[in-house]
């Protein structure tokens, strides 16, 4: 039963992909599909989810504990609550909903927040690189 239902899990990710994918990888930590100048991971193990690439414009639920975006020219939106958001790379465009935690490596980086972790709090925030920009959104 557990093959069956990894190969459900790898077709379905291949299938996500357009049938772009180069390498579908399933192991303990999740599975992780890459091609098309993408890659993803989910990991349900530990609650956090994985976007690398160039060029991607994507909405992501952050039901997960946390999320690291890797790569340049990305423009990604995390809805609902995230523990964690690490942005590596340059030139990224991250609207989050409601945050707790804020690492930023690279240059170029815009990091918008709605809402910190509690009606009380603003996200803690490390900003590591040139011209990086987190600050609460103005909606």
């Amino acid at each position: 039963m557990k093959q069956f239902i990894i190969l459900v899990v790898v077709v379905c990710a291949f299938i996500g992909t357009g049938g772009l994918a180069q390498t579908v990888e399933v192991n303990s930590g999740g599975v992780k599909v890459e091609g098309a100048g993408r890659s993803e991971v989910g990991t349900a193990k530990t609650g956090t989810s994985a976007i690398t690439g160039s060029d991607l414009k994507k909405t992501v639920a952050a039901g997960a504990k946390g999320i690291t975006i890797t790569g340049s020219d990305n423009t990604i939106r995390i809805t609902g609550k995230c523990l964690r958001l690490t942005v590596t790379g340059s030139d990224n465009t991250v609207y989050t909903d409601t945050i707790k935690q804020i690492s930023v490596v690279g240059s170029g980086n815009k990091v918008y927040w709605r809402k910190g972790w509690t009606a009380k709090t603003k996200p803690s925030v490390s900003s590591t690189g040139a011209d990086n920009v987190v600050t609460r959104s103005p909606k």
